[in-house]
C-alpha cells in the first residue's frame, strides 16, 4: 500500500477527509464536550494557527528542508475543518488564501497572522 500511495495524488486523501467531515460533522458536534462560556454559547469558534514540521528529505524531494502546515480548527468538531501544507519559510498570514467565515464567527489567531493590507486598510 505504501508503494501506491508514493505515486497517489494527496487530492485522494483531501477529497476523502472532507467528505468524512461533512459526512460525520453533526454527530462529531453533539458529542463534543467543553466548557462553554455563556456568552459564546452559540458562536462558531474558529482557531488559526501555523507550525513548522522538520522532514527527512530523502523521502520528500519536494521540500527544502521544512514545511509549514496553516490549519483552521473548529472548536466544535475538535478537528481541522481546513489545512494547507507550504514550504516552511512562507508567513503565517500568507498560508491561508483569505478564508471567508459566516457572520458571527469568532476568529482566535495569534498576530503572526493579523497582517494587515495598508493599502487598503487606511485608520
Amino acid at each position: 500500500m505504501s508503494d501506491g500511495n508514493k505515486n497517489r495524488s494527496y487530492k485522494v486523501f483531501e477529497s476523502l477527509y472532507y467528505r468524512l467531515l461533512n459526512h460525520y460533522g453533526h454527530t462529531l458536534k453533539t458529542r463534543h464536550q467543553s466548557h462553554i462560556i455563556k456568552e459564546i454559547k452559540d458562536k462558531i469558534i474558529k482557531l488559526i494557527d501555523s507550525t513548522v514540521i522538520s522532514l527527512c528529505l530523502s523521502l520528500f524531494d519536494w521540500v527544502t528542508f521544512r514545511m509549514k502546515i496553516h490549519t483552521i480548527l473548529e472548536d466544535a468538531l475538535a478537528l481541522p475543518c481546513l489545512i494547507n501544507i507550504t514550504q516552511g519559510n512562507v508567513a503565517d498570514s500568507k498560508g491561508l488564501s483569505e478564508p471567508v467565515f459566516d457572520k458571527g464567527t469568532i476568529v482566535v489567531e495569534d498576530r503572526a497572522h493579523l497582517i494587515i493590507n495598508r493599502d487598503t486598510h487606511k485608520s
